[in-house]
């Protein structure tokens, strides 16, 4: 399996008081260590890395606590394909707000540079500032790399390209929603 083409899932992450919601596309075997960066870079676009990093946060799946949080993926258990496979919703407290987290979309995609996004949500002028730091910032399995920041992607542009120009195209990517092999295959023939 190319490491740009993984299983991909839509979460949706429903702050349990005001009822402000996100969907977000991740890898499948994103860590909660990850995850938790991305929630808090997608409710709160303003917070710097360093002070997410230094959160207390905690993950609770079905009544119990889940320990290891740097390095246990989605896929592990105990969450794995009881998680994944739409049953229970994943709790998760940070910042002194409380998130429900329920699986949406599977599929499988692109992941460079474009995983973790932000597709949709209940406050949409935050959408950009909200993707601009998920499209920088590294979200791997090896947490000690992620305090490097990513390079934006290439692209091939005209030669008149402005920054905006640049910002529109990525901001287009980072909202496309997971599609499956049969969409992308119609799209190739329709092409």
């Amino acid at each position: 399996m190319s490491l740009s083409n993984k299983p991909l899932t839509t979460l949706r992450v429903e702050e349990d008081r005001s009822g402000k919601w996100r969907s977000l596309v991740v890898c499948d075997d994103i860590v909660l260590h990850c995850l938790h960066r991305a929630v808090q870079h997608c409710s709160r676009p303003s917070a710097q890395d360093a002070a997410i990093e230094r959160q207390e946060y905690a993950f609770t799946f079905r009544g119990s606590k889940l320990g290891k949080l740097k390095s246990l993926a989605l896929t592990a258990a105990p969450l794995g394909e009881a998680f994944l496979g739409g049953g229970d919703a994943l709790k998760y407290v940070a910042a002194g707000a409380a998130y429900t987290i329920t699986v949406g979309r599977r599929g499988r995609g692109d992941i460079k540079h474009y995983v973790p996004r932000c597709i949709a949500g209940s406050a949409e002028a935050d959408l950009d500032a909200t993707n601009s730091k998920l499209l920088v910032r590294r979200y791997g399995r090896n947490h000690t790399n992620n305090k490097d920041k990513k390079a934006a992607p290439p692209l091939l542009c005209p030669a008149s390209a402005t920054s905006d120009w640049f910002n529109r195209v990525y901001m287009n990517a980072m909202r496309q929603p997971i599609r499956d092999a049969n969409e992308l295959l119609l799209q190739a023939m329709n092409a």
